[in-house]
C-alpha cells in the first residue's frame, strides 16, 4: 500500500481528545474489543472521545456496535461517523491524538500509514500486517488481538503521557 504523506499533521493537543478508528466496524477489525476498552479508559480519562470510522462487515455489525454503545452508556464519549473519505477522513486524522486499529486479521493496513503519516502514534495488536509497520515503544503500542484490558491501558498511557504520546507519532511519521 502506498499513500501521500499530507502537508499537514494531527494537532494531538485539540480538544476533545479524541480516539480514531478508520474500517469496517466488525469483530474481525477488532471494534467489540475496542468498545469494551473505552469504558476503562473513560473510567481514567472522562473527556476522550472516540470516532469509529466505518461501515458494518456485515449486516447486522452496526445495529451491534450501537446497541454496545447504548447498554455500556458510551453514548457521550462514542460517535459512529460512518464510512468516510477525502476532507472528511483528513479532519477525522487532523484532529485525533491516537490512532487505534485492534484489528484480528490485518494485511498492510492502509489506516495505519496514512495515520502514522498524520503524526499519530499508534495502539494496534499482534498481528501480521501490523508487525511490519508499528514498532513497539517507537511508533506505537502492541497488545495481543481480543486483549481489550491490554488496549485501554495502552490508550491511557498516551493519553496520561503528552511527552511519550508525541515522540512516538513524530517517530512515526
Amino acid at each position: 500500500n502506498s499513500i501521500n504523506c499530507p502537508e499537514h499533521i494531527a494537532a494531538k493537543t485539540n480538544k476533545p481528545k479524541v480516539i480514531s478508528t478508520l474500517g469496517r466496524i466488525s469483530s474481525k477489525k477488532g471494534t467489540f474489543d475496542l468498545l469494551n476498552a473505552i469504558p476503562l479508559v473513560i473510567k481514567e480519562v472522562p473527556d476522550v472521545e472516540f470516532w469509529l470510522c466505518g461501515e458494518g462487515e456485515k449486516p447486522n455489525d452496526m445495529a451491534l456496535a450501537k446497541k454496545n454503545i447504548e447498554q455500556k452508556q458510551l453514548k457521550n464519549n462514542v460517535k459512529l461517523l460512518g464510512w468516510v473519505s477525502g476532507k472528511q477522513k483528513e479532519t477525522v486524522y487532523l484532529n485525533s491524538w491516537i490512532y487505534v486499529l485492534p484489528s484480528h486479521y490485518e494485511g498492510m493496513s492502509r489506516s495505519i500509514l496514512e495515520a502514522m503519516a498524520y503524526g499519530l502514534p499508534v495502539v494496534t495488536t499482534k498481528i501480521n500486517g501490523t508487525l511490519d509497520l508499528v514498532q513497539d515503544g517507537v511508533t506505537g503500542l502492541l497488545v495481543e488481538p481480543g486483549d481489550y484490558r491490554g488496549l485501554a491501558e495502552n490508550i491511557i498511557l498516551l493519553l496520561s503521557d503528552d511527552e511519550k504520546r508525541l515522540h512516538m507519532g513524530d517517530s512515526g511519521r
